[in-house]
């Protein structure tokens, strides 16, 4: 009973993702963008893009102009820098850069 309780509270406390993650995978070619957008690729491209990236399939955007996209950018630098792969979540939609899918969320191994 209590695992499941546990499970519970950890399926409604993550974000909610309209897309699938890439696999752990490492960051490369960031760029640094003059509206705070942050773009940056993985070594494993995906099938799942949303239409608006479909010609984009290792690119992801982050937007750095707010707190969230802050701590996402320090992170993925953090990974970068570190030689650790991540594991990126999206949006489902390029939000922040028009054909590139915006990250939700990432986790770092």
């Amino acid at each position: 009973m209590r695992k499941l309780a546990m499970a519970l509270v950890v399926s409604f406390a993550l974000p909610a993702v309209a897309s699938n993650p890439a696999p752990q995978t490492e960051v490369s070619n960031l760029h640094f963008m003059p509206n705070g957008a942050v773009l940056f690729h993985t070594s494993t491209a995906r099938a799942d893009v949303p239409a608006c990236a479909a010609g984009q399939t290792t690119r992801r955007a982050i937007d750095t102009n707010t707190a969230a996209g802050k701590a996402q950018l320090a992170g993925l630098l953090s990974a970068h820098s570190m030689g650790k792969k991540v594991q990126v979540f999206g949006t489902d939609t390029c939000s922040i850069w028009g054909d590139t899918e915006s990250v939700s969320y990432l986790r770092l191994y």
